[in-house]
């Protein structure tokens, strides 16, 4: 279920944000059993826990940089620098967050019994070894799938009807 953009809604002075799926926003979706919102809070921070363990393994960045990392001394700088962004996501600067998952998500994808990541390989390595500005706002979007690293979230998703008396 691709998810097209945010949503707020407001209950007096309390906000909510959203993650809306594509059929919801364009209307097009003709099965009403596939129209989402996800509250914001819950997927992102799904996101930042799943990179966030992915960065801090080892073997799993040396797994995913395989063809385009260096060998000896350089791999074991891009493995610190992986813990270094994992400790980063889970600090309280927002801002270096958001830039830190723009630059690597191509894109996030609800499953009824996961969430799936994708990232891209090419930025994830330039951004471990120190040559990604992450100031920039515009990435190109990568279309190589043997650039596209997948990671999944297994979740349960259930509807959640709110009644109003």
């Amino acid at each position: 279920m691709p998810l097209k953009k945010q949503q707020l809604v407001f209950y007096g002075p309390t906000r909510y944000r959203y993650y809306v799926s594509t059929s919801l926003v364009t209307g097009a979706g003709r099965n009403r059993s596939s129209d989402r919102r996800i509250p914001a809070g819950n997927l992102e921070g799904m996101v930042i826990n799943r990179l966030r363990t992915f960065l801090a393994d080892p073997g799993a960045i040396l797994d995913a940089i395989d063809n385009e990392s260096p060998s000896g001394t350089g791999r074991s700088h891009l493995i610190e620098r992986g813990r270094q962004v994992a400790e980063e996501l889970g600090g309280p600067a927002p801002d270096k967050v958001k830039a830190t998952l723009m630059t690597l998500l191509c894109r996030v994808e609800i499953r009824s019994d996961c969430v799936e990541i994708a990232l891209s390989r090419g930025r994830l390595t330039q951004l471990l070894a120190g040559s990604l500005d992450l100031k920039m706002r515009h990435q190109e979007p990568t279309n190589a799938p043997d650039d596209i690293l997948r990671l999944t979230v297994p979740v349960g998703l259930k509807r959640v009807f709110a009644i109003q008396r």
